[in-house]
C-alpha cells in the first residue's frame, strides 16, 4: 500500500511538468530587459554617465 503512494509520477501532470509557471517566466523575461536598459543606461562608455559627473551636477544645482 505505501509503494503505491510513492509513486509521484503517476500524480503528476505530464503537460506541465518541466514548464516553468508563468509569473516566473514573465520575472525572468522582466529581469533581463531590465538589465539591458541598466547596462546601456548607465555604462560610461555608451551614455557617458559617470558618478563624477552627477556629483558634479548636484554640486552646481546648490
Amino acid at each position: 500500500m505505501a509503494d503505491d503512494m510513492d509513486n509521484l509520477e503517476e500524480f503528476e501532470a505530464k503537460e506541465t511538468s518541466h514548464a516553468l509557471p508563468a509569473g516566473w517566466l514573465l520575472l525572468f523575461i522582466g529581469v533581463i530587459l531590465f538589465a539591458i536598459v541598466y547596462f546601456f543606461a548607465y555604462t560610461p562608455a555608451i551614455s557617458g554617465w559617470s558618478q563624477i559627473s552627477a556629483y558634479e551636477q548636484s554640486l552646481h544645482i546648490k
